[in-house]
């Protein structure tokens, strides 16, 4: 097995970890990688409080991003969206409504701008009716609304 060092991401790193957690990783991959594109910082006696300094960015950041989380639920929860879709005769949707459809009807309907990612990836609607929502902002701060959908 090879080389192991001990590196704190300066980055979120998918399948790796978030900004400011300390990882163990090859080597090669460190050195290679990880380190030429600034994604993170080997750990060592030099720049033992880089961790620290790393942490305390971190503590800030998901202050700020649990802030903003809780402005957006308060703009979100309780609120109702529609969204008008196609359908057969039978009264089947032609597809489904997934996120960037819900993002689509945020904006319009609520003028609030939220990202696609923060809907998860398995969410699709795919029946006429109205649903109730539940959308995950930042860690476990989410809101809920209700969704329309409705014949074209």
């Amino acid at each position: 097995m090879g080389k192991q060092v001990s590196v704190i991401l300066v980055e979120a790193i998918p399948g790796l970890g978030e900004f400011g957690d300390e990882k163990k990783v090859k080597a090669g991959y460190a050195n290679n990688w990880l380190i030429p594109q600034g994604l993170v910082e080997l750990v060592n006696a030099r720049n033992s409080n880089l961790v620290q300094d790393v942490q305390k960015k971190k503590t800030r950041y998901e202050t700020q991003k649990t802030e903003d989380a809780q402005s957006l639920k308060k703009q979100l929860d309780s609120q109702s969206v529609t969204i008008s879709v196609a359908v057969n005769d039978n009264g089947d949707l032609y597809g489904s409504v997934g996120p960037k459809e819900l993002c689509a009807a945020i904006q319009n309907d609520l003028a609030v701008t939220i990202s696609k990612e923060c809907i998860p990836r398995t969410f699709l609607l795919t029946a006429l009716g109205e649903h109730e929502v539940s959308i995950p902002l930042f860690g476990t701060v989410s809101a809920t609304l209700t969704v329309s959908v409705n014949q074209a």
